[in-house]
């Protein structure tokens, strides 16, 4: 990490200019470009990065704040009528940042966003760290304009406004969280990413139709962190204030209002009903409430439609693990952050490692991953799959353990994700307290459901559902909405694997139970392969092949199950048509990988080592499938060795068939 200083430009409403002047934006972003790239090189910054309405630079020299009035000055003097004007947002920043690839990441680029957002057309912004260090130009003054918390809800912030005779002095006030009322809790981490996740939230808080939003995932997801960046992000929008009402400690509907009252300062008085005084108090008022850990309550939220009902200008965002189930509920389904590649080589940039970075930068003061621990700590963020709380409890490990290490741990247990720092709510301390207050909410027929499913691996649908574990469609519905299976379309259905993990603990709890749901697993998969071979006698085809493919996992497991416990005869049907799916789907590797295991486990079997025939025969049956699909990958000495032992053991046998094959 290195400190530096950082200049960042912004065109004032540029969406609203592509919509209204779709045929002139083009040209005036590119006029806009090159004033703004020349200023940027004539005072000896660098511009690394283009964000489709502006730049970021980055001066080691001192003129960040001599290039913005300059580049202020530059713009004023062109003629924009073609687009209506251009009014051009600045912020220099000073902080620490990382470098890779020539980009930059780190706490002054976030940061520099954030301020960027607090400005208007034609201001420029400095942070404490830019005004010491950068020169300041001649009749050039900084305003001190107070200390403000910005949207990311981080540590507030000094602020100070460039003043020149060049630049606009009257501005209204900076738009940051302290311009309008508001409750929002400073937070002790940055936030970091989600930028999609946020665009799409404030999309449709923005549309006058969507007037209760639930932010609906399983916990440990982010769901509040999220909730609370959206609503400060939104904070201009409500006239009237944005307020945070936590529910996690409360325990019936009927003291909702009270806590919003609460919230909002406001004081019941009088005979009048609750609900009634704090309708009449928020009527005609531009709010919008974010109502924390709702799941709980999810069975007494009429109340909010009462509100919505009385209050025409009232918006609310949810976070629940639970659908509201409500005419007025929108829901956006949150999942994972985004993952890196599975090289590691955009861990800076991607969301998940980048919260795992940061993370363990808390912990170990300057760590910085080696080269060689790049792909394990992609691969500890896919194996947890963006899940927010999982990575910083795996992060806190770095400390003591290598990731590639922490990786393989995970990969067997993930016990060691059990404890989490003493300030985190109950519900957040490891994933295992996760878990608990979500099957807290469940009821028994839920809770069944829930473990025999987590013997499915990868998605599955309706009919596998019902033959598996026996879950009917409303009870698959129910685990949807309370965010512990997730609604993959068209018409299946998946588990998170932190979910799968939980879950299967219980279900090994119920001891003879996890045998026989293992056993109706393989069983139904075993089945609906046979179905193949009965339903037109035109073998294999595109549609078979897709069918496969969308069971793939779960045809996979239930086969290493029938070669581990199954007669020959009846763990056939796997390998003829699995065989010929990777043949046909030219994943030779693959199948390959995947024989070897299944001939390890054949072998292993009592029988075989007794000279049993039919398992001595189902050996010699997978050498030749493997030696086939090796043969036709050039692997020559290794099909040679597969194809004469399937042939030795055939001999043996005397079987003329097999021999011949």
């Amino acid at each position: 990490m290195t400190v530096a200083t950082f200049l960042f430009t912004d065109i004032e409403g540029s969406t609203v200019k592509w919509q209204s002047y779709e045929k002139s934006m083009p040209s005036a972003l590119e006029k806009h470009d090159s004033v703004v790239r020349a200023s940027v090189d004539l005072h000896g910054g660098r511009v690394f990065k283009h964000t489709g309405d502006g730049i970021i630079a980055r001066f080691d020299n001192g003129r960040a704040l001599e290039c913005s009035i300059a580049v202020q000055e530059a713009l004023e003097e062109c003629d924009w009528t073609g687009i209506g004007g251009l009014r051009l947002r600045i912020c220099v920043f000073r902080g620490e940042a990382g470098e890779r690839d020539g980009d930059f990441f780190g706490p002054a680029l976030n940061g520099a966003a954030r301020m960027l957002s607090a400005a208007w057309g034609g201001q420029v912004l400095v942070n404490e760290e830019a005004a010491a260090f950068e020169r300041l130009p001649e009749d050039a003054s900084l305003d001190d304009a107070g200390v403000h918390l910005l949207r990311d809800l981080f540590t507030p912030q000094q602020i100070f406004i460039l003043k020149h005779p060049a630049i606009p002095s009257e501005f209204p006030a900076l738009r940051t969280v302290t311009s309008r009322p508001q409750n929002l809790p400073a937070q002790p981490t940055p936030f970091l990413g989600r930028e999609r996740e946020l665009a799409d939230i404030a999309s449709m808080l923005a549309d006058p139709a969507c007037r209760l939003l639930t932010i609906l995932a399983p916990g440990g997801t982010g769901k509040s962190r999220l909730a609370l960046q959206a609503a400060a992000d939104s904070i201009t929008a409500f006239r009237h204030g944005v307020y945070f009402v936590p529910l996690e400690d409360i325990e019936s509907g009927s003291m909702i209002p009270g806590r919003i009252a609460s919230s909002m300062s406001f004081r019941f008085s009088g005979a009048v009903e609750e609900v009634q005084q704090l309708a009449g108090f928020m009527e005609g008022r531009e709010v919008l409430l974010v109502l924390d850990n709702f799941e709980h309550l999810s069975g007494e939220s009429a109340v909010l439609s009462m509100l919505l009902g009385r209050c025409r200008d009232l918006k609310i965002a949810a976070t629940s693990r639970h659908r509201l189930n409500l005419r007025e509920e929108h829901v956006f389904e949150l999942e994972g952050m985004g993952l890196p590649s599975p090289d590691g080589s955009d861990l800076e940039r991607s969301d998940a490692s980048a919260l795992l970075l940061a993370s363990a930068k808390r912990i170990v003061p300057g760590y910085e991953p080696q080269k060689k621990d790049r792909k394990a700590i992609s691969a500890i963020c896919r194996l947890l799959e963006g899940n927010p709380l999982a990575i910083e409890l795996a992060a806190s490990w770095l400390r003591i353990t290598p990731p590639i290490e922490l990786y393989r741990e995970l990969e067997s247990s993930l016990d060691i994700l059990s404890e989490a720092p003493s300030d985190m709510p109950a519900r957040h301390r490891g994933m295992e307290a996760v878990f608990r207050y979500s099957w807290r909410l469940l009821d028994p027929v839920e809770r069944d459901a829930l473990v025999r499913l987590s013997v499915m691996s990868g998605t599955f649908d309706s009919a596998a559902a019902a033959g598996v574990s026996g879950c009917d469609p409303v009870t698959l519905r129910r685990l949807v909405d309370h965010s512990l299976l997730r609604s993959r379309n068209p018409g299946r259905f998946d588990m998170h694997s932190l979910v799968r993990t939980f879950a299967r603990r219980r279900l090994a709890e119920k001891g003879e139970e996890q045998e026989a749901c293992s056993e109706r697993h393989a069983r139904f998969f075993a089945g609906r392969l046979e179905e193949f071979a009965d339903v037109d006698g035109t073998g294999m085809n595109t549609g078979k092949l897709d069918a496969i493919e969308a069971d793939l996992p779960n045809h996979l497991q239930a086969w290493e199950r029938a070669v581990a416990r199954w007669s020959p005869e009846d763990q056939s049907v796997f390998q003829t048509w699995l065989s010929a799916y990777f043949q046909m789907r030219s994943r030779l590797v693959s199948a390959i990988d995947i024989l070897e295991a299944r001939l390890a486990a054949a072998r292993k079997r009592p029988e075989f080592e007794a000279g049993d025939p039919d398992h001595r025969r189902l050996v010699a049956g997978l050498l030749n499938r493997m030696g086939t699909f090796q043969t036709m990958l050039s692997k020559c000495s290794e099909a040679e060795a597969s194809l004469n032992e399937s042939l030795r053991i055939a001999r043996e046998l005397g079987n003329e068939l097999l021999e011949a094959n």
